[in-house]
């Protein structure tokens, strides 16, 4: 008897054949994120968010010195301000 013909082969054939099936479009989620101004790749303790509504970059620690929260370097403090009230229905 051939080994393919055991029940443990036939398991294992169907196993791998369902892991092949959805092995292929399964991703995992990247480990690091890309920094929009830069390009770098980094860790995502060393990336924040611009808080301006729509534009919520992702600028690494480097790109953005004043803070990981900050706004980018296309917006100001005051544009935050007026993110927040759209977002709030304010405006």
């Amino acid at each position: 008897m051939k080994e393919k013909d055991t029940a443990e082969g036939i398991a294992a054939a169907e196993l791998a054949s369902s892991i092949k099936r959805w092995a292929s479009e399964g991703r995992d989620a990247p480990t690091f994120l890309m920094c929009t101004d830069c390009g770098r790749w980094v860790c995502p303790d060393c990336i924040g968010l611009c808080p301006i509504f729509p534009c919520h970059d992702s600028i690494c620690a480097g790109c953005n010195p004043c803070g990981l929260w900050e706004p980018c370097g296309f917006h100001t403090a005051e544009d935050a301000v007026v993110s927040e009230k759209m977002k709030r229905g304010g405006m």
